[in-house]
């Protein structure tokens, strides 16, 4: 594999752009940053270059070796470990700032997504920033999704045959959003994508929220 890793573009605009009703403190240099779920690794060249001390996390041993050794080259220095949403292998405190790309609304069996931010929450030191891309129901991944309890999904139909059988959790809007982020963060900005990819779309909300001070 080569280096050829290009960031998504939320993650783009929401730690790099400048919005008026974005709320968020852009003080990276020297923090601590996690990629909770990063996948192929897409978005770490661009956090190196934030100057933050990068930390992820994708539930797969083998993901995380694989990545490891594909951005050694670039000399991106990253601190990547094996653990699932809702149970984060970090202490108590331990991060700035969160980034969850498309990622954070995957739910384990017999758990709930609350759960997942909760978590969150505990590995946020106090203050910190939570970023997450969330679907909403009109996403393609979701057609034809069962229904479950608190606007979550078992997934029956992905278009791209990769998570049927998983479970989503897709707000339904941004109130919806409002009510499960509050118990645990505020200052939450909020922001929707509609982008239809040659007849697939990928619709969703980006939140952006404080964990609260205590």
């Amino acid at each position: 594999m080569g280096m050829h890793l290009y960031p998504n573009e939320f993650v783009i605009r929401t730690m790099l752009g400048s919005y008026p009703n974005l709320t968020l403190v852009r003080d990276y240099e020297g923090k601590k940053l996690l990629d909770l779920g990063f996948g192929d690794g897409r978005n770490l060249p661009l956090f190196r270059n934030m100057g933050v001390e990068i930390f992820g996390v994708e539930p797969n041993l083998d993901v995380c070796r694989m990545v490891e050794e594909r951005v050694a080259p670039a000399g991106i220095d990253c601190d990547l470990r094996v653990g699932e949403n809702s149970h984060i292998p970090f202490d108590n405190s331990f991060f700035d700032y969160v980034v969850a790309s498309h990622s954070v609304y995957y739910v384990s069996e017999g758990e709930t997504f609350r759960d997942n931010l909760r978590d969150v929450s505990r590995v946020l030191k106090p203050g910190g920033w939570f970023v997450a891309s969330l679907p909403d129901p009109d996403n393609a991944v979701l057609k034809d999704a069962e229904p479950l309890a608190d606007s979550h999904l078992r997934i029956t139909s992905d278009p791209f045959g990769l998570r049927n059988g998983t479970i989503f959790w897709a707000p339904r809007s941004r109130s919806e959003i409002h009510e499960m982020f509050a118990e645990e963060y505020d200052e939450l900005s909020i922001a929707t994508f509609r982008d239809d990819w040659f007849g697939i779309l990928v619709s969703g909300y980006v939140a952006v929220c404080r964990r609260r001070l205590r």
